[in-house]
């Protein structure tokens, strides 16, 4: 947990952070880092990102939790994500 203060603290010296978020595991606990770190002065951005890379953006919904094959975290597990409801 030392990494994470670490982390948690220097996002909160920022007062402010933007987290490129594509919604993988690494870009999820990134922004719950910074909104705990400063609260509404956080933001979590895909859709910038999908623009200044010029792919369209759509948010789709699917239910990680429910889904048993990304539960066990296998190799194809964006694959699993990323199929729909």
């Amino acid at each position: 947990m030392k990494k994470v203060e670490k982390l948690r603290n220097a996002i909160k010296q920022k007062h402010k952070s933007l987290v490129s978020f594509s919604g993988s595991v690494d870009s999820a606990f990134l922004a719950k880092i910074a909104q705990g770190a400063v609260g509404k002065n956080a933001l979590a951005d895909a859709k910038n990102v999908a623009s200044g890379i010029g792919i369209k953006h759509k948010i789709v919904s699917c239910s990680m939790p429910n889904n048993k094959r990304f539960a066990e975290n296998p190799v194809n597990r964006c694959y699993h994500s990323a199929k729909r409801k």
